[in-house]
């Protein structure tokens, strides 16, 4: 090799490597752009997969789900037992109206054999429509007639001297804290006073907060007239209307294949 060639042969090689290098360097960059468009489908596969960023809804996910929400729904329903009475009578009515006429009469009669029985005067359910009440409104005049009921059984049956009035009062919407949303309670209360001692009234305070449903006792205001040893004592009753007697559905339809059934709990 001549002197003047060695020098072409150094720059040819250097060129060579140089492309060498170039490819190299641009064969990598393709196959990172390549791995990472398949890491993006990879990804957009598995976000696909998921409800809402939660788990996948293979089948055991969606029978957990089913499960939890018949426990919730029994859970819902016990809750309801305790709080307010489940009006399921009414439903097995042709006509609300005669119903709540028939029951009115029923309390009526209840009220009369257990002042008789006792020797008192009988007392009279107050505040009720004097005409058939609209039938809306049959729901929860038979929950109050109900708390008169067992509230004037509880109370008789402790000794008092007498039952001088039940009275019932305007429905009160019990709203959630802090929310601005219609009110799943309805507070329905009624008024009762009576004269008895001390001794009976802190029976009746007893036996009202053991009562199922729940009694609940708004106020409570005690007088003593002075040509009696007896207190006369105003109680003001209440029980509870609920609004939504079922769970709601969900709001978020689940995507297909992902569907939740919802079993109906008994009442």
């Amino acid at each position: 090799m001549t002197p003047r060639a060695k020098p072409l042969w150094s720059a040819l090689g250097g060129i060579l490597l140089a492309v060498v290098v170039v490819g190299g360097f641009f064969g990598w960059w393709i196959r990172v752009q390549a791995l990472d468009q398949a890491i993006a489908r990879r990804r957009s596969t598995l976000q696909s997969l998921h409800l809402g960023g939660r788990l996948p809804p293979n089948r055991e996910v969606i029978d957990y789900l089913n499960s939890r929400i018949v426990a919730l729904e029994k859970q819902y329903q016990a809750a309801l037992k305790l709080v307010a009475p489940v009006a399921t009578a009414i439903e097995e009515q042709a006509d609300p109206q005669l119903y709540f006429q028939q029951r009115f009469h029923e309390v009526q009669r209840i009220l009369e054999r257990l002042a008789t029985a006792r020797g008192m005067p009988i007392p009279v359910p107050l505040g009720f429509p004097k005409e058939l009440p609209p039938p809306e409104m049959v729901p929860r005049l038979l929950v109050q007639l109900g708390l008169i009921d067992d509230a004037a059984t509880h109370i008789m049956a402790q000794g008092i001297s007498q039952l001088a009035s039940v009275k019932v009062e305007d429905p009160q919407p019990v709203a959630p804290l802090g929310e601005e949303k219609e009110a799943f309670l309805i507070r329905l209360p009624v008024r009762v006073r009576l004269s008895c001692s001390l001794q009976a009234l802190a029976k009746i305070l007893a036996v009202l907060d053991r009562a199922s449903p729940l009694i609940d006792l708004q106020s409570l205001h005690i007088s003593t007239p002075t040509e009696s040893k007896e207190l006369e004592a105003e109680l003001v009753l209440a029980r509870y209307f609920v609004t939504t007697p079922e769970l709601e559905p969900p709001q978020e339809e689940p995507p297909p294949g992902a569907r939740i059934e919802r079993r109906r709990t008994a009442q």
